[in-house]
């Protein structure tokens, strides 16, 4: 018997005892992580298709589509089914997450589907996602909140506080949770996330510099220079790291490439930085002085690339006005904590 189990586990990848398998899905910003009890590592693949026209034949999913951005013939189209944390084309989602489905080798039946909650998601769209992971993977998801499930993560892995302040900062927004034992007791969302920091280094090169930069070029540029600093510290940064970018001149429409700063873009990163704890700071005042006194005594931890740019636990720090840590991990926590939090309800 455990010989047969075995042969038709290696090759259908089920379970036909009657298991069910886990699987951990954070669906959010432009990027699915995946992770399962069939493949031990994460699986991470961008929410993208790449389509023809006008047969809407599907010629690539995944990294594979993302990467023809801009080097498709005519006839072929690169989409975004789910963008900004919004479902923007229903059947085109259904052909990534089937694809998805495959890849990790799972099948329509037998599967227990924990999802990382989208808090913008509109109720409609919640709605059909919840209906669309059903009809993909055979059973209804059961959404957790994504600082709950980083908070199993740091609880499961590290020693940590048993109440615990999260700041996860996403690729189109920011969460913010306090957890007291298992419990998310305050939470709020926030409509600034990476990608904000993104597109204000493509519009600000195109403006300053008139150049046309990729949006790959504009990470790159984040991440190797970028800064945040308040603004009465601004004249006290003299060393500015330096980086060369490559991209098309919009005047000439000739390729150049040009030697930029943090200093260029250190007023606009700030700016946005200010936003987002403008917005923390009038959250804090809507909070029972027993949570914001844990808040204030155990501080902050921050979660997210975003996060690891130079000056931002400082930033943070110094406008609201409690101690920061900076999480080391990526926003590859998220999909972890959900499958742990997956395994801690079985």
């Amino acid at each position: 018997m455990k010989i047969v189990k075995k042969i038709l586990q290696e090759f259908f990848k089920i379970d036909v005892f009657g298991k069910k398998q886990l699987l951990a899905l954070d669906l959010c910003g432009d990027e699915t992580k995946v992770l399962t009890s069939l493949v031990p590592k994460i699986i991470s693949q961008k929410t993208c298709l790449a389509y023809q026209i006008p047969s809407m034949t599907v010629v690539a999913t995944g990294n594979r589509a993302y990467s023809l951005q801009g080097k498709t013939a005519n006839n072929v189209k690169v989409s975004f089914p789910f963008w900004g944390n919004s479902i923007k084309n229903f059947e085109q989602l259904t052909d990534f997450l089937s694809q998805l489905r495959d890849e990790v080798g799972l099948k329509k039946r037998k599967n227990q589907v924990f999802l990382s909650d989208i808090w913008e998601l509109s109720k409609i769209h919640k709605q059909y996602l919840t209906s669309l992971i059903k009809d993909t993977f055979g059973t209804d998801p059961i959404w957790v909140n994504r600082c709950l499930s980083t908070y199993t993560y740091f609880k499961t892995t590290k020693k940590i506080n048993p109440s615990i302040c999260i700041l996860l900062i996403n690729e189109f927004s920011s969460q913010l949770a306090m957890i007291v034992d298992d419990q998310v007791v305050a939470q709020k969302g926030f409509l600034i996330g990476g990608h904000d920091l993104t597109q204000q280094v493509i519009e600000q090169m195109r403006v300053q510099y008139h150049l046309a930069i990729s949006n790959s070029w504009a990470e790159k540029i984040k991440y190797d220079v970028g800064l945040v600093l308040p603004k009465d510290q601004f004249n006290n940064q003299t060393d500015f790291l330096k980086t060369t970018v490559r991209g098309k001149n919009i005047l000439t429409n000739l390729p150049s490439s040009i030697q930029v700063s943090s200093e260029d873009f250190l007023p606009g990163f700030s700016n946005l930085g200010t936003k987002l704890t403008e917005q923390i700071v009038d959250f804090f005042s809507t909070l029972k002085p027993e949570i914001l006194n844990l808040i204030l005594e155990n501080g902050i931890v921050v979660v997210g690339k975003t996060g690891q740019m130079a000056g931002f636990r400082d930033f943070v720090e110094y406008y609201i006005k409690c101690p920061v840590a900076l999480s080391k991990e990526t926003s590859e926590v998220v999909v972890k904590g959900l499958f742990l939090y997956g395994q801690n309800q079985k």
